[in-house]
């Protein structure tokens, strides 16, 4: 085991990611190594000329694909960032990972909703982390790997929460508190309800209609993955995470690790009814009016006041809307 390899898995200011990648580089390099150990043993055991052909061509694979192994070690990006900035790696000393970034992520998208004006906010909805793309971390690329959060949700003591930027003071929702997860061919998506008259959430609701937040992230520690080392110097290493062992959080972010991610709100039309305690007298009449009008051109009794009273009817339920609040 070489001095850096050894430093990445013991020194614990240094984050989940380059300890996978350490270990993983050790899992393969014991692989190879075996491997060649037991195909010269068959060599020598072996006098079949076809077998002993077979068993050279494999032991010439396996030298070519240490050979790779060592020149993408070497030309990692993740060791340069180990060796360059130990301490300020993202999430360093921690024990789980979060997915975003501390500069601006370019093409952010959004989930689009209906109408604000006529209808009532319930839901947040969002995909917390998307399958089959390509995020650049800065010293690395990563890659979510379909069906990587299939055990976890699983899980019947899951409990995780639905925070703002990861921060577990700005909470909007939680699993067993409505908050629910699941996996779709996009990725992992969730639907946590907006709590009535809470400030946080109608906060939040304003900053998402106005497009101020536009994606997500998530928190969690990695069960399994794999790493793609580069051939090129200069170029980043690859990791593609194949299976997420825990789950702490999905957020609402500022600056997405996965510009793919999405937030939005889910709205219910609201029903074109009076509330009675916004009207006075004069109100019940023109409605009154109303409604035996209506009666009457039902029965095809036209009359000259239908006009003016429909403009009534209809300034009357403007008036409303801007006193209830429904109207922006």
């Amino acid at each position: 085991m070489s001095e850096i390899e050894r430093a990445v898995i013991e020194n614990s200011k240094l984050n989940f990611v380059t300890k996978s990648l350490a270990r993983w580089f050790r899992y393969e390099c014991n692989r190879l190594r075996i491997e060649r150990r037991l195909f010269r043993e068959e060599l020598s055991k072996t006098n079949d000329p076809q077998h002993r052909a077979e068993l050279e061509r494999v032991l010439i694979d396996n030298q070519a694909e240490q050979a790779e192994l060592a020149r993408g070690w070497n030309n990692s990006s993740v060791r340069r960032a180990i060796e360059k900035q130990t301490d300020k790696l993202p999430n360093a000393g921690q024990g789980y990972e979060e997915r975003y970034l501390p500069t601006r992520s370019e093409g952010a998208s959004q989930i689009k909703t209906s109408d604000k004006s006529q209808s009532k906010p319930t839901h947040f909805v969002g995909i917390a982390a998307v399958f089959g793309e390509e995020a650049d971390l800065g010293y690395f690329r990563e890659r979510i790997a379909y069906g990587s959060f299939a055990d976890v949700l699983k899980n019947p003591d899951l409990d995780c929460r639905f925070l703002v930027n990861h921060n577990a003071d700005l909470i909007l929702g939680r699993t067993g508190a409505g908050l629910r997860l699941w996996e779709s061919n996009r990725g992992l998506e969730f639907n946590s309800p907006i709590l009535e008259g809470d400030a946080l959430c109608l906060s939040a609701v304003r900053r998402i209609d106005a497009e101020l937040w536009n994606n997500c992230s998530f928190t969690f520690i990695v069960g399994d993955d794999k790493w793609v080392l580069p051939q090129t110097p200069g170029d980043l290493d690859l990791r593609i995470i194949k299976k997420i062992d825990k789950l702490y959080d999905v957020s609402v972010v500022t600056y997405p690790a996965y510009s793919s991610t999405k937030i939005g709100i889910h709205r219910e039309t609201i029903k074109n009814e009076l509330d009675e305690e916004f009207l006075d007298d004069e109100d019940e009449q023109i409605i009154a009016e109303c409604e035996a009008e209506r009666e009457r051109e039902i029965e095809g009794k036209y009359d000259s006041n239908l006009v003016r009273l429909s403009r009534l009817r209809q300034q009357l339920i403007a008036d409303y809307r801007i006193r209830a609040g429904l109207q922006r």
